[in-house]
């Protein structure tokens, strides 16, 4: 009787994962192309359109609402917010809806450094940053907190000099790109010389 249980146990679990079966996939017809969801949302720095369509109850004004309809409509072509339009939004954005004061959004103002990184990086962003990298004064100044790492016989400061090998070098590299450029060129003159002299 066991061996009986057995044989029947071993026929129903022949196609376990059901890979004999006939199952029906299907059939997309030929033409048939995928819907691509792409949005109109362009990703990146943006004003908050949202939430300046619908003004809190603190600040609801004609001059305000004008204000608003204004910024709506599209940002402006220069890009530029004065200190009146920036308090305004960090006061409405940020500190009304923590209870605090324009006085608070005055003080915030004061801190805010207005920077435009296309002037800064110029228009090839690239070519900026490998002529940084070359630079010599900047490669100096990069390296000069690697020379502040202790050099004691410690673990830990094995550790801390081993860690930081490979970038020292580079930026060795970096700073000695001159006295490295003029010494490929003196070994590149006395291999030409000495296979004129030689011969080989």
């Amino acid at each position: 009787m066991i061996e009986e249980e057995s044989d029947e146990s071993d026929v129903d679990s022949s196609d376990f994962f059901g890979l004999h079966s006939a199952s029906t996939v299907p059939q997309l017809p030929v033409n048939y192309k995928p819907l691509a969801r792409i949005s109109d949302v362009s990703y990146g720095p943006s004003r908050p359109s949202d939430r300046l369509s619908q003004p809190s109850s603190l600040t609801q004004t004609n001059d305000y609402d004008e204000q608003l309809s204004n910024q709506v409509e599209g940002p402006s072509t220069s890009g530029v917010i004065d200190n009146s339009k920036a308090q305004e939004m960090i006061y409405t954005n940020d500190i009304a809806l923590w209870g605090g004061s324009e006085a608070n959004a005055a003080e915030a103002i004061s801190g805010i450094v207005d920077v435009s990184v296309d002037q800064v990086l110029g228009p090839n962003v690239q070519a900026n940053l490998l002529k940084n990298l070359h630079n010599k004064s900047l490669a100096e100044a990069a390296i000069s907190h690697l020379a502040a790492i202790p050099k004691g016989k410690g673990p830990k400061d094995m550790v801390a000099r081993r860690k930081h090998q490979i970038t020292y070098l580079a930026t060795m590299a970096v700073a000695r790109e001159e006295q490295l450029a003029e010494q490929w060129s003196q070994n590149r003159h006395m291999k030409r010389v000495s296979a004129q002299k030689y011969g080989f």
